[in-house]
């Protein structure tokens, strides 16, 4: 994809459908990975590669057993 969509507004819709939230949050960074579109954005180094811009519409069916929070999500406390 191109940095052309979104200068037409043509940012992609993905819809994810989860278990329980680790999931939901594995499969949406996945689903941006893969399907969403390249921007540069302010924070980005004229060296870093585009980021990833989509809209994701998440629907958890469980959302409150633990774990509550994936184990590779950044910033865990320690």
């Amino acid at each position: 994809m191109s940095s052309t969509m979104t200068e037409t507004g043509n940012i992609p819709v993905l819809s994810i459908n989860a278990d329980c939230l680790p999931e939901a949050w594995e499969k949406a960074v996945l689903a941006v990975w893969k399907k969403g579109v390249s921007v540069k954005t302010e924070y980005d180094k004229p060296t870093d590669p585009p980021s990833k811009d989509a809209t994701v519409i998440i629907t958890v069916a469980n959302p409150f057993p633990e774990p509550r929070i994936h184990m590779n999500f950044p910033c865990l406390p320690e």
